[in-house]
């Protein structure tokens, strides 16, 4: 293996690659926040069919060194396992959305075509530049990032940088809803430039300026899961750089200058400038802890222990969380554990968790030798990064995080292949050139595709979420128009249709079913007046009333709507339920609709 990263290479394959690699590293993570299957899976399940496709298209090249090793099928076959599990799980719960099981299905798959790519392309003639595409494809897109966040921190105008439409989609930082996936985003940036600039692939100047940007930009996002990862990027390029001072230095500077500027934007935050997001996450770490996370894993590991061998049933997440009433504890409702190993065992039960996370483990360890490598010390980085978001959301069901990950992981099993073992040039690669430049540029097509579509699908999308986000400057008639205007996602307008559709006699019963099957995937079903209302008029009081007491202690008591809507209504029971919202005392749990709608009785009794 050569010691730099070959991102001189003046051939169309390299530059091909190059092109993919941006495509397929940089240019997901500026699609933006909002693609998870519960809610836009229809654009995600996009985003991961066509990348998956542009990568597989790219990482067929011709090698000498087409032996498979066995950590690559440990991999695969990990998720091979989850597979083979949501596909038990598919016939042995009721499924009132089974498509939302198909883009399971297609998600693991596209994961496991990742791992094999990842492999193909590290044992292959091209692999420097397939490093250098990474790398180079992080970079660009997480300075664009940075700069799309430290533009809205300054209140500067910043659409012409922003894909997603930021000014209706409340809370954002730069292109995304999340700052902790910012943050990861800025920091995949940073470790790819940090490898550039340590293999010397970029001047010290322009390591200077850039890491700058994306260290400004990361403490812009007020993550803390973001600092623990910058840390942990520094402390191992340190490390890695631990013979050579200035390599040390140079790695150590990012650790410093997030020190410096965080300290810097707290301080004109308290004298009267700029809000800083992180003076709120530090007040909150101060008084709370980690805060409503702890409090989610606490309920987690409750509903693990509820089901410990086969788990509630993948995306049932927010089913479990209302029917456990959590709600209560944590205060708001969770469509997530915000742990991916919580959310394994709670999906698919303890044993298949460990299982799957101890098949991972293997791999890594058996590829451990390489983490000295330049390419291993890549993979190294990237991976740790992940895995400490792992511990605090759960990003594995995004596209951007998804794949990635997985080709990084898959990397790691693979050997170049370049050259024979007596140094003699593979005879397979200029006979390769051709049919990879074919491949390469189909790829390019289909990965610009892919992304063009999804940025109109995010367009629309921001157009709908707004429906759900109170306070914000559109009134709700007009966000509904908005959300009847939308293409690609009409289906899930539905859902909030049900909060201004009058419940009555006649509609009760077909309102509650429609609440019910949207409430196994999206919570937010049940928390609303209408389902409520149409409780108490199928004569389900006990139900209303349990769903009225976790919105109780959910809002710290704030339930004037609700009382509205009871007051507004012709209910026989509405002068029940107007008392009990006086006075909301705890009830015993009451969830037999939700029962019914959503799992077997089996699994429940």
């Amino acid at each position: 293996m050569k010691a730099s990263f070959n991102i001189h290479d003046p051939g169309k394959p390299a530059m091909l690659i190059y092109l993919v690699g941006f495509i397929f590293f940089g240019l997901p993570s500026l699609i933006g926040y909002g693609a998870i299957p519960l809610a836009n899976f229809t654009a995600e399940a996009l985003c991961v069919t066509g990348l998956a496709l542009m990568l597989a298209l790219a990482g067929l090249e011709a090698s000498r060194n087409r032996k498979a090793p066995r950590e690559l099928a440990v991999a695969i076959g990990a998720f091979a396992l989850l597979a083979a599990a949501a596909v038990a799980q598919f016939f042995g719960l009721r499924q009132v959305q089974p498509d939302v099981s198909l883009v399971l299905l297609a998600y693991l798959f596209c994961a496991g075509l990742a791992v094999w790519v990842g492999w193909a392309v590290a044992s292959g003639n091209y692999a420097e530049q397939w490093f250098a595409a990474a790398a180079l494809g992080l970079v660009v897109a997480g300075v664009l990032a940075a700069f799309a966040s430290i533009a809205q921190y300054f209140e500067v105008d910043a659409r012409i940088l922003l894909i997603s439409p930021v000014s209706e989609a409340g809370r954002t930082f730069g292109f995304i809803r999340q700052p902790n996936h910012q943050g990861t985003f800025l920091n995949l940036g940073l470790i790819g430039l940090l490898v550039l600039q340590l293999r010397g692939a970029i001047k010290g100047w322009l390591w200077i300026v850039l890491s700058a940007i994306l260290v400004f930009g990361i403490a812009t996002t007020g993550s803390r899961t973001a600092i623990l990862q910058i840390a942990f990027v520094s402390l191992s390029a340190a490390w890695f750089c631990r013979r050579n001072w200035r390599g040390m230095v140079r790695a150590l500077w990012p650790l410093f200058l997030i020190a410096l500027v965080w300290l810097a934007l707290f301080l004109v935050s308290k004298s009267g400038g700029a809000e800083f997001y992180g003076a709120q996450k530090l007040g909150q770490t101060t008084s709370e802890g980690i805060g409503m996370r702890s409090a989610a894993w606490h309920e987690t590991i409750n509903m693990i222990a509820h089901h410990p061998l086969v788990g509630w049933g993948s995306m049932r997440y927010p089913a479990a969380f209302f029917l456990e009433g959590a709600g209560i504890t944590v205060g708001v409702g969770m469509s997530h554990s915000h742990n991916l190993p919580l959310q394994l065992a709670v999906d698919f039960g303890l044993p298949l968790a460990i299982i799957f996370l101890s098949m991972l483990a293997f791999v890594v360890w058996r590829v451990r030798k390489r983490f000295a490598t330049p390419h291993g010390f890549f993979a190294f980085v990237y991976l740790g990064c992940l895995l400490i978001h792992s511990f605090f959301e759960f990003p594995l069901w995004y596209a951007y995080f998804l794949l990635p990950t997985c080709w990084v992981l898959g990397s790691l099993t693979g050997n170049p292949a370049a050259q024979a073992a007596d140094g003699v040039p593979d005879p397979t690669e200029h006979k390769s050139r051709y049919g990879f430049t074919v491949r390469a540029t189909a790829a390019c097509l289909i990965g610009a595709l892919t992304l063009g579509v999804a940025m109109s699908m995010n367009r629309d999308y921001y157009s709908l979420t707004p429906v759900y986000a109170p306070g914000l400057a559109s009134t709700q008639p007009e966000r509904f128009r908005d959300a009847e205007r939308v293409f690609w996602f009409r289906r899930f307008a539905d859902f909030p249709k049900l909060q201004i559709e009058a419940v009555t006699p006649a509609n009760a019963d077909a309102y509650l079913r429609r609440a019910a099957t949207i409430g196994c995937v999206m919570s937010e079903a049940w928390f609303q007046t209408g389902t409520v209302l149409a409780l108490a008029q199928m004569g389900r009081v006990d139900e209303a009333k349990w769903i009225l007491y976790i919105i109780h202690r959910m809002s710290n008591g704030k339930t004037e709507y609700y009382k509205k809507g009871v007051a507004a209504s012709t209910l026989p029971a509405a002068a029940q339920l107007a008392a009990y919202l006086e006075n909301p005392v705890p009830v015993p749990k009451a969830t037999r609709t939700f029962e019914q709608t959503c799992y077997p009785p089996s699994m429940i009794n």
